[in-house]
């Protein structure tokens, strides 16, 4: 049982630094295309949450296929604590730093750190180097 909950948390996180990748090369568009706007957010954090769930068979079907469409009409307040939101935060407040200040990327992923562990002060370390294995 410990094994499949290890996995579980393992493909959990897969999918988490997959969302990142992903949510990192749609921010670079947007940013290049314009300002990142609120609906633009919540769009893309939708967009990712189906990503997830049509890729993972358990979610798809727990979800049921008619289901996972109506993610667009979950309340703001239920998609901001999604794994997709954090990723989308995250990655939006690096490209507003990244922008606004001369901060090394270092910088700039040690500041996010911070803020997120006093946050979550229960949550270990990020792992350094972050890497994206299948």
């Amino acid at each position: 049982m410990k094994q499949f909950v290890l996995k579980s948390k393992l493909r959990f996180l897969l999918l988490c630094l997959l969302c990142l990748s992903h949510t990192i090369v749609e921010a670079q568009i947007v940013e290049q295309t314009q300002k990142f706007s609120h609906d633009k957010k919540i769009n893309l954090i939708i967009s990712l949450t189906k990503k997830r769930i049509y890729s993972d068979p358990f979610l798809k079907q727990r979800y049921e296929e008619d289901n996972i469409e109506q993610i667009e009409k979950w309340p703001e307040i239920l998609l901001m604590s999604i794994p997709e939101a954090t990723i989308v935060s995250i990655v939006e407040t690096y490209w507003m730093i990244k922008h606004q200040t001369r901060a090394s990327d270092r910088d700039i992923l040690d500041a996010i750190e911070r803020h997120r562990k006093t946050l979550f002060p229960e949550s270990g370390p990020m792992p350094s180097p972050l890497l994206i294995r299948a």
